[in-house]
């Protein structure tokens, strides 16, 4: 899969009616927030990453990313931020873009501005209006508590067990 930049690549711009005074300065906004959290690893906007990144720390991507990311807690792709790889996550935030698949084990939560093309294993898919999907959706079961992905082989689905 070859990544579009001009089509993908989102910048957070400051709008001058939020901003009136032309300070810079805005109220905290969620990938802020998000941020914030204590240990939160950043991708911050500008850097880019390239190989797999696996950790059990809340993630939070503002700048690019290409290959897996893996975590036991919490993927969010900012609007600024896009991913082409793969994403393994307990919970995924999608507010920009992603080419690859995602397996959330808990949730997985397409923003109104995300972009995602690639398939979703999750036990719990939100959708929002104005967001794109292309791909296929496998649902889990909420009392599911293993670790279950789907890989597409030929077309024939194969199911994996492990852990990270």
């Amino acid at each position: 899969m070859q990544l579009s930049r001009p089509a993908w690549s989102r910048l957070y711009e400051v709008d001058p009616e939020q901003d009136p005074e032309g300070e810079g300065e805005l109220p905290l906004c969620p990938d802020e927030a998000f941020a914030a959290v204590p240990n939160t690893l950043v991708v911050d906007e500008g850097c880019s990453i390239d190989g797999r990144l696996v950790t059990d720390r809340p993630i939070l991507v503002l700048g690019d990313a290409r290959g897996t990311i893996e975590s036991t807690s919490t993927v969010r792709v900012a609007e600024s931020g896009s991913v082409q790889g793969d994403i393994r996550a307990r919970s995924v935030v999608i507010v920009g873009a992603v080419v690859g698949h995602v397996s959330g084990r808990r949730e997985v939560q397409l923003c109104a501005t995300g972009k995602l093309h690639g398939d979703v294993v999750t036990s719990s898919f939100e959708l929002e209006r104005g967001a794109f999907f292309e791909g296929h959706t496998r649902m889990l079961r909420p009392q599911d508590t293993g670790w279950r992905t789907v890989s597409l082989i030929d077309d024939k689905e194969v199911e994996e067990d492990d852990s990270i």
